[in-house]
């Protein structure tokens, strides 16, 4: 069925239908190295590096990667998405079909134009002529079935919606095929990375958020899930419950991937039982004014007053985060701020950012603004240490208790972060090169005594704490 061109395929026949919102391109991202932090190798159940896609598979004709069997999914409500460079040879070309493209199932194809379509075995074609694939470039593509509603969106934007309950496929019965259709014809030319499927629609503002980030793999609803990131031999994991690994023939080219993963998903933190701290040697800055701290937190409860964060002396200097009984607090120096609706449930992991300008104390949880007392407030130049957990000797004076909690992803900015900056990026992973960016702990060693500060020169050393798989919600929501 499938041994002809893209053209030929594509004529008016009564199962064939194309669709299309609107004109113009699609703008493919450029290709990048995606080499920052390597090292660690793959597994199948959690991501072994945060931030960024290390490597891809390159397609030139003569390679295709394939399970035993297909992706089981409803037929109703499917996501299938993936990153994709087309290198532009002309035909008919599979990029990822689950199934048998004759019989059952569905895939995305792309036609010498670049133009890509959905392709449902032994039913039709679903066009999607405002998809373009532009040569050489990295660009994310996703597939959904909602009810009788076919969707196509690239780099997260809806570029073709249509109506269509005659359109359904069958349920898939084969195999997965990624780089060429199932009987292994109308093979690919370009690089695939981030293969996922999804036993449900991904609503369009999740797909947005998670299709740069990588994944855990224990996503809800995730049916199936290839990083593509061994970078070597013939085989590849599945990352998600479904265990279907990939056989990679051909043999397969590893190339170092474009797709722009730029964040990520929290691997490790700190625990403190309440005897545990940490100290840096010097303090992060001494400025007094535009300031901006952030971190992810989880109160195990306690009646005291718990140290976050201080930067300075906090019987006199400097200015810090604090929290008391799920409340969460500030202390300049001598001078307390009160966030009086905050609120943190013990075990619950919180994202908590401080923002100072002007004076004026103002204070976010979960990306979002809340009401703060007594917030404008004069603070003295900060000197001494850095501390997380507990603070230095000598600075008891405030009378707070050691941490019982966890933090995770620390962050000191040398500027006064807007509402929109917080929020863009409170749940995602940095590079560490961000301007502005003074310090930032990721706490994903995993063991040792020191945690590093991955935007400037400052690395605490910590007492008597453990380390543990991290909560911070840097990672696809529950749907």
């Amino acid at each position: 069925m499938k041994s002809m061109t893209m053209t030929a395929v594509m004529s008016p026949l009564a199962t064939v239908l194309w669709i299309g919102l609107g004109a113009g391109g699609c703008g493919g991202l450029a290709a990048g190295d995606g080499e920052a932090d390597r090292g660690l190798g793959e597994t199948a159940d959690a991501i072994t590096a945060a931030n960024f896609s290390f490597d891809a598979v390159q397609f030139t004709g003569n390679q295709v990667a394939q399970t035993a069997t297909a992706i089981p999914t409803p037929v109703d409500a499917f996501t299938l998405e993936f990153w994709v460079r087309y290198d532009g040879l002309a035909g008919a070309q599979a990029m990822v079909y689950n199934g048998d493209s004759s019989t059952s199932g569905y895939g995305l194809y792309v036609g010498t134009s670049g133009t890509v379509s959905a392709l449902l075995g032994g039913v039709g074609w679903v066009g999607c002529t405002s998809c373009q694939l532009a040569r050489g470039q990295w660009t994310h593509l996703a597939v959904e079935r909602v009810g009788p509603v076919w969707m196509f969106f690239q780099n997260g934007a809806l570029r073709g919606q249509s109506v269509q309950p005659s359109l359904a496929p069958r349920p898939p019965v084969g195999k997965l095929s990624i780089g060429a259709s199932p009987s292994g014809g109308e093979a690919f030319t370009g690089a695939i990375d981030e293969v996922r499927i999804w036993s449900f629609p991904v609503p369009q503002q999740m797909l947005m958020l998670e299709m740069s980030r990588a994944l855990r793999g224990n996503e809800n609803g995730l049916a199936a899930y290839y990083r593509l990131d061994e970078g070597s031999g013939a085989a590849s994991v599945d990352a998600s419950p479904g265990n279907h690994p990939l056989s990679l023939v051909g043999p397969p080219t590893w190339i170092s991937s474009g797709a722009t993963l730029s964040t990520g998903i929290a691997l490790d933190d700190a625990e403190f039982s309440g005897a545990a701290a940490g100290t840096t040697s010097t303090v992060v800055t001494t400025r007094t004014d535009g300031i901006t701290l952030e971190s992810w937190v989880r109160w195990d409860g306690g009646p005291n007053v718990q140290e976050v964060m201080y930067n300075g002396m906090p019987a006199s200097n400097g200015y810090g985060l604090y929290l008391s009984n799920g409340n969460v607090l500030l202390l300049s120096g001598v001078a307390l701020v009160t966030c009086t609706s905050c609120a943190l449930a013990t075990g619950d992991w919180h994202h908590l950012a401080a923002v100072l300008s002007q004076s004026q104390w103002t204070v976010y949880e979960d990306g979002e603004p809340q009401t703060v007392w007594n917030g404008l407030v004069p603070t003295a130049s900060p000197s001494g240490v850095f501390t997380i957990g507990a603070g230095p000797p000598g600075a008891g004076a405030f009378g707070a208790a050691p941490l019982i909690g966890a933090v995770d992803e620390i962050r000191v900015w040398g500027v006064p972060r807007t509402a929109q900056q917080i929020q863009a990026s409170y749940n995602m992973s940095l590079a560490g090169d961000e301007p502005d960016l003074l310090a930032y702990y990721r706490f994903d060693e995993g063991s040792g005594t020191v945690a590093d500060d991955t935007a400037g020169n400052h690395p605490i050393s910590l007492t008597r704490t453990t380390w543990a798989t991290s909560g911070a919600l840097l990672k696809t929501a529950a749907f």
